[in-house]
């Protein structure tokens, strides 16, 4: 076996192993996730690339083996807000499979990324096969309505404080005595997350470390104790 060989085998079997993980795809049994991934391509960005652009034409559903990547809408003036972080053992490009319209947004890699690229045909044909894979889907679809309808809710009826203390809260996880964000979030990623200026988001963090409330690192937001809820 060439090495040629051996690479692919070992992104096609992390790629069956990501996608026992994905919600959409965890019900299936091996042999269609093995069909699932034969059907696909690997594909490296580098951090920066845009892999899907507003308003393309379709041509599958993106599994993530390994990196970041952030769906966002910009507008002409280049404001952007960033709708979701997907990240690895998650997918992307769902809702274009099924409704046949151009990309609903953008997805740019925040760091360098492994995707799996499984055509649009191959997955029609299983939908079509497989029941409990459309159904599947339509849970998928349904909390990513649910995802975004709290977003806008968040966007429309809190104050920027309120949203960026929401952010923080909501990818945090326990470690210890401390609620710890193990990603790398910075404060422009922050800003269009929740619909503000760098600047704005830059002050916040920094009385919040001054507080005491918060220490960060490149990688790391460690909240050391109960944020405040007013700024």
């Amino acid at each position: 076996m060439n090495s040629r060989n051996v690479d692919e085998l070992e992104w096609a079997e992390r790629a069956e192993q990501a996608l026992t993980q994905v919600p959409l795809f965890s019900g299936l049994d091996a042999v269609v996730c093995r069909e699932i991934v034969s059907q696909g391509r690997l594909q490296c960005v580098s951090r920066g690339a845009v892999v899907v652009t507003e308003g393309d034409v379709p041509k599958g559903l993106y599994l993530i083996l390994s990196g970041r990547l952030k769906v966002f809408l910009n507008d002409d003036a280049g404001r952007e807000v960033v709708l979701a972080i997907e990240e690895s053992g998650s997918a992307f490009g769902e809702i274009s499979l099924l409704d046949e319209e151009p990309r609903s947004a953008s997805v740019a890699a925040i760091e360098p990324c492994e995707l799996v690229v499984i055509g649009k045909e191959a997955l029609l044909d299983l939908l079509k096969q497989n029941p409990e894979l459309s159904l599947a889907m339509i849970r998928s679809l349904a909390a990513l309505v649910r995802r975004l309808s709290g977003n806008i809710r968040t966007l429309a009826l809190k104050n920027i404080y309120s949203r960026l203390i929401h952010l923080l809260e909501s990818r945090a996880q326990q470690d210890g005595d401390h609620r710890v964000i193990r990603e790398r979030l910075t404060h422009q990623l922050m800003a269009d997350m929740i619909g503000a200026s760098r600047e704005m988001v830059s002050r916040i963090m920094s009385d919040l470390i001054k507080g005491g409330y918060i220490e960060t690192s490149r990688e790391l937001i460690c909240i050391k104790r109960r944020l405040p809820s007013g700024w």
